[in-house]
């Protein structure tokens, strides 16, 4: 049987209280909270800065002892380095990892949007990563969604990240590895959309056809707890389905 991981893209937000956290609750004490309703968080803070270690520390203390995050990769091997002569910021950003031991769940490397695709800078990152975590590659060029470049990440055991995003990117399934990875974004509208019911059926449905032992699911449309309510609803969705399995 499968495991579900599902969250939300961050925790850290103000206009989920009242909605989401209670009004009178410390923002000290909201991970807590978070982590009471789901068992996973994608963490895109650490793509803007590095966190310092006694945060991630904290983090860790401040979870349960299922809880899995998922850190965003430094926007500076992604972005700036655009992939190229990034290994010792990587090693760096790995030592970030190990302090969450158990609790580290996946790397999300994101690559820019006006990044074409470029087979050979892509396996030169590649080699660069380790195989020791659990690394997922998002592609946001068109130029990306191709069999050879699935072929790719297997080869060097990288998650391929499924996605539901606004434009003209593939929502294909595609799993490269034992792991299957997927961000939600929104549909007309990056970051700010609400999932219908039916809408996350239909992904239900595809979710429960993928052929691995895992699978992460992060929530980006934040605004408005949107994210919040299509998580749970879909943790709801998935949680049927395993008890009738």
């Amino acid at each position: 049987m499968k495991k579900y991981h599902i969250g939300c893209s961050g925790f850290y937000y103000s206009d989920w209280v009242g909605k989401f956290y209670p009004e009178d609750l410390n923002k000290k004490k909201w991970l807590e909270f978070y982590a009471g309703r789901f068992d996973t968080v994608e963490i895109n803070n650490s793509f803007y800065r590095l966190p310092k270690e006694t945060t991630v520390e904290g983090w860790y203390d401040r979870t349960p002892e299922k809880f899995l995050f998922t850190l965003k990769g430094s926007r500076y091997i992604t972005h700036v380095k655009r992939l190229i002569g990034a290994r010792e910021s990587i090693a760096h950003f790995y030592h970030l990892a190990d302090i969450l031991k158990e609790k580290m769940g996946s790397i999300l490397w994101q690559l820019p949007p006006n990044l074409k695709i470029d087979k050979e800078r892509l396996i030169n990152f590649c080699k660069a990563l380790s195989t020791n975590y659990k690394n997922v590659i998002e592609f946001r060029h068109a130029s990306w969604f191709h069999k050879e470049i699935y072929e790719i990440l297997r080869e060097y055991k990288i998650a391929y990240c499924i996605i539901s995003a606004p434009g003209n990117l593939p929502e294909d399934i595609i799993t490269t590895t034992n792991f299957a990875y997927l961000r939600f974004h929104g549909k007309t509208d990056w970051y700010n959309y609400h999932y219908s019911k039916k809408q996350l059926n239909y992904w239900k449905n595809r979710i429960e056809r993928l052929k691995v032992k895992e699978v992460f699911i992060y929530f980006n449309n934040d605004h408005n707890t949107q994210a919040v309510e299509n998580g749970l609803l879909l943790k709801k969705l998935l949680k049927k389905e395993e008890e009738h399995a």
